[in-house]
């Protein structure tokens, strides 16, 4: 059954405003830091900017991908600056770097995404 872009939105941004939500105030916890061991952590900037980056695009159909991507490095440069002032955590270029890297390779997903929930949905609907 496809989904309406107007659910996909609603979902996407409430999954996004989790998403960031886990990520800030996860990352005050004690012992966050040590949760991911290079160069397993970057892999896990990867996977979770990217994640970020399709559930931006599909929150905000309109933004353009280099707006996503775009949005991706102010959450990730938001999240560097806030480890900076956390006890036991470190803010790096390289984490700030995976975190882009992956909004990059997650842009196919995210294109796919679109175009199958706008496409799929204009022909049922006839619109």
């Amino acid at each position: 059954m496809p989904i309406s872009p107007v659910v996909a939105r609603q979902l996407s941004l409430a999954s996004l405003v989790v998403l960031v939500a886990m990520i800030f105030i996860g990352g005050e916890q004690p012992g966050a830091g040590a949760l991911f061991v290079p160069p397993w952590d970057k892999v896990v900037h990867v996977l979770v900017y990217g994640s970020i980056g399709v559930l931006t695009g599909l929150a905000f159909p309109r933004l353009s991908l280099v707006g996503v991507l775009l949005a991706v490095a102010a959450i990730g440069g938001c999240d560097e600056l806030h480890q900076a002032f956390l006890p036991g955590r470190e803010a790096g270029f390289p984490d700030l770097l995976a975190d882009v890297v992956g909004a990059i390779a997650f842009l196919p997903i995210l294109v796919l995404l679109r175009r199958n929930i706008y496409a799929t949905y204009s022909y049922i609907s006839g619109r």
